[in-house]
């Protein structure tokens, strides 16, 4: 604070001017802003997860007026058969090999 009088500095507070005596006038003290405490909120790892959808976008049901999509009746058990018939050659094959191995002569 300075005197509105002669200018010199002026303790806060203060009711006269040490310097030339002059009656003061309390002046505002400009308001330093408190310091408040930041809401306490748990750290990052114990705040609750959001909750997922119940059905992902991707996996939701087609609509009635689009059925899935279905394999022919005709070539569902191909592939099964093919699997199969591939799968009963190696065994003879093996079969083959292995009775030649340990019964076959010099």
């Amino acid at each position: 604070m300075f005197c509105p009088n002669c200018g010199g500095a002026l303790r806060d507070g203060a009711p006269f001017c040490p310097h030339c005596g002059a009656a003061v006038a309390a002046q505002p003290q400009p308001q330093q802003p408190q310091w408040q405490p930041a809401p306490a909120q748990p750290p990052r790892w114990q705040q609750p997860v959001p909750s997922a959808p119940a059905q992902a976008p991707w996996q939701a049901p087609y609509p009635a007026q689009y059925p899935p999509p279905t394999a022919p009746a005709a070539t569902r058990g191909a592939g099964n058969l093919v699997f199969w018939l591939v799968v009963g050659a190696i065994l003879a094959a093996e079969l083959i090999f292995l009775a030649l191995y340990l019964f076959g002569g010099k």
